[in-house]
């Protein structure tokens, strides 16, 4: 099973931006927008969630959690 990390910074509300990491891979950033949070890809097995957007962080984490046990990563 893969290990997703989002930074606890993300449950401050003033805090914008915040990495997510799947084991030692950084993964992506996800952005608090309006409304929830979009997803950008920094590494290349995480392109397919580019650009997504999700309600609330936990269905980003589940997603990220989801796409890497899929893809073996």
């Amino acid at each position: 099973m893969s290990n997703v990390s989002i930074s606890r910074a993300a449950a401050n509300e003033n805090i914008p931006a915040f990495a997510i990491e799947i084991g030692d891979i950084s993964a992506g950033l996800a952005l608090r927008e309006r409304g929830g949070f979009s997803f950008f890809a920094a590494d290349p097995r995480f392109r397919v969630l580019d650009g997504s957007r999700f309600r609330r962080l936990a269905q980003l984490e589940e997603a990220a959690r989801n796409l890497a046990r899929a893809t073996g990563v």
